[in-house]
């Protein structure tokens, strides 16, 4: 499973960026977000404090921060789903704010540990 999820990702921008097959994409971003979602509200729930690897390595340790994180990227991905088409200058701005947000995501743990906010690091 490791190893497919990435290649989704990789697939899922592919897709989003395709002429045509965007609305597929969008689809299958919802589906991951949701199902990414679900993963972590499960592990909270059976008391599980695993790192979150969700970004690459880290120590910080899964939390509701986590799980907030991820309904509010499947919320995104819900509203990708009521855009009925954008002008080339929306999807330049689009984009522009979607990769602040993802540089956002990428080091929300890093930005929570500097607030002192969510679990302990492990050492």
């Amino acid at each position: 499973m490791a190893a497919a999820v990435p290649v989704a990702e990789l697939t899922i921008a592919v897709l989003l960026v395709v002429p045509g097959a965007a609305s597929a994409g969008t689809v299958a971003a919802l589906a991951m977000t949701v199902g990414f979602t679900a993963v972590v509200g499960l592990a909270l729930r059976r008391g599980d404090q695993a790192p979150c690897r969700c970004f690459g390595v880290s120590e910080r340790r899964l939390g509701p921060e986590h799980l907030v994180r991820n309904v509010i990227l499947t919320a995104f991905a819900a509203l990708g789903l009521a855009d009925g088409g954008t002008e080339p200058a929306g999807l330049i701005v689009a984009g522009f704010a979607g990769v602040i947000g993802a540089l956002l995501v990428v080091w929300a743990d890093d930005i929570a540990g500097l607030f002192g906010t969510g679990p302990a690091y492990r050492r």
